[in-house]
């Protein structure tokens, strides 16, 4: 049995709602609508979750609702990516792509460090290696050139 880890601030949009955990067990997990009232629940087993997320019918944004983050929502005016113009959450997934690609060469080399020299030629190297094309660096294998 393939266990998902879902946590109590975590976010599980699903159809047209949202969904938040309230219990889980061995057989699997409850959850509760957002925003009903009265609070409407759900189960879900854990082989659900696991094909759910394989097929892309959800997705658990971590750490949703948690405080911290709310208020970043709040002060940035935008919940997603997908609010933003297209143009912008691009770029902000491709500056993303180059910071954790940075950051996971850094920690596997120890020639990558954080001086100006060492990241320019470190991220002239993460360009030349990127996926080119139709290829999201999110949707390949480990076998791929987005795997470091």
């Amino acid at each position: 049995m393939t266990k998902i880890n879902i946590g109590p601030f975590d976010r599980v949009p699903h159809r047209s709602t949202e969904l938040r955990l309230v219990s889980e067990s061995d057989a699997g997990y409850v959850f509760a609508h957002v925003g009903t009232v009265p609070e409407l629940h759900e189960v879900f087993t854990h082989a659900q979750i696991k094909q759910l997320i394989e097929t892309n019918e959800i997705a658990v944004d971590r750490n949703w609702f948690e405080e911290g983050r709310a208020k970043a929502r709040l002060t940035a005016g935008v919940s997603s990516l997908s609010e933003l113009p297209r143009e912008e959450a691009n770029d902000l997934m491709r500056r993303e792509y180059y910071v954790v690609k940075f950051l996971k060469r850094e920690a596997m080399d120890k020639n990558v460090t954080r001086t100006d020299k060492s990241i320019v030629r470190t991220l002239r190297q993460l360009h030349a290696e990127r996926p080119v094309g139709d290829v999201r660096c999110d949707q390949v294998r480990a076998e791929s050139a987005c795997a470091t």
